[in-house]
């Protein structure tokens, strides 16, 4: 996976842009840029899927976790634009209405200050 995160210094929130897949050799890495960025008071995210083709357990597992972590800390977790095969995955696991999903950044990020 090729993950990117760009932040907007004006504004409390990061955008991790997930490329390929999300598997169990990512998922940890995912969860540290979580931890890395709430600790510079980023405590908002959206992760921007629409090059994601495939996550396994391990990935659903790690975006279950980082939803709950930043929930407790008063954040939000949202996707943006999840691939088709991404939103299958999210479905056939029952976890689609887990998350808020998008189809434009400005909507997903107009609240999150």
């Amino acid at each position: 996976m090729t993950t990117k995160i760009v932040h907007e210094p004006q504004q409390r929130h990061t955008v991790i842009r997930l490329r390929s897949e999300l598997t169990h050799n990512e998922a940890g890495r995912l969860r540290d840029l979580v931890l890395e960025r709430w600790a510079e008071r980023a405590p908002h995210f959206v992760l921007e899927m629409s090059e994601l083709r495939f996550i396994d357990s391990e990935g659903l597992a790690a975006l279950l976790w980082i939803r709950e972590r930043i929930a407790g800390w008063g954040g939000q977790l949202r996707l943006l634009r999840p691939s088709g095969e991404v939103r299958q995955i999210l479905r056939i696991t029952r976890l689609q209405d887990r998350f808020p999903v998008f189809e434009e950044m400005q909507d997903a990020t107009c609240d999150l200050s």
